[in-house]
């Protein structure tokens, strides 16, 4: 059994990981403002925490909601368009160091549970850098929160990888969208079945 503890929920990725990665047995909390439409599944439980990681004391919130069970997967999905709606007054960069602070000091929280997982796996997504040479804010961010929390797991088997893919790389006609949603899903599952020994640092996946 496999408990996962997934942010952003709002936003499409999140919500394909939610509804493919489980599989039976497994657990999924998921952390958004409305109530997710997802498809049941047979074996597999979905609890929703609601809480909007904008907002102050939104992180103690989603731990005390999680509880004292083992967390094996937590994943950080920062997905610009439904930030944009869900918070007008504020620029993309404004939300996302508002999400980035709360989702940090919840995991932080949240460390006993992940140090009682056998190989705890922590994936944020954001968006890819349009130049090599040039990141992202997103990247800035995403990369300043996972090397910290690399060295607060130290020396558990807890693994911080960070994957960049475009908010848009499932959209396109519905035969390319499949592909690109099992390519998302296996690289995924990769990243999540390492052996305690292993982990994936930094990936980005582009369409071709």
């Amino acid at each position: 059994m496999t408990n996962y503890l997934i942010f952003g929920h709002d936003g499409q990725r999140a919500l394909l990981l939610a509804q493919h990665l489980p599989r039976a047995s497994d657990q999924v909390w998921l952390v958004a403002r409305e109530r997710p439409r997802l498809e049941p599944r047979d074996g597999v439980q979905f609890q929703w925490i609601r809480a909007d990681l904008s907002e102050r004391g939104a992180g103690a919130l989603i731990a005390h909601s999680f509880g004292s069970q083992p967390l094996d997967v937590c994943i950080y999905d920062d997905y610009p368009a439904a930030h944009a709606k869900s918070d007008p007054e504020r620029s993309p960069e404004q939300i996302t160091a508002l999400r980035l602070t709360t989702t940090i000091l919840c995991i932080q929280k949240l460390m006993s549970n992940l140090r009682q997982s056998p190989k705890a796996r922590i994936v944020f997504i954001g968006q890819p850098s349009p130049t090599l040479s040039e990141p992202t804010h997103t990247q800035l961010g995403i990369r300043s929160v996972a090397q910290a929390l690399r060295e607060v797991a130290r020396p558990h088997p807890i693994s911080v990888t960070c994957l960049y893919t475009n908010g848009d790389f499932l959209a396109e006609d519905s035969l390319t969208s499949d592909a690109r949603r099992d390519d998302l899903l296996a690289l995924m599952r990769c990243v999540i079945n390492l052996s305690p020994h292993s982990a994936v640092q930094e990936l980005d996946l582009t369409r071709l």
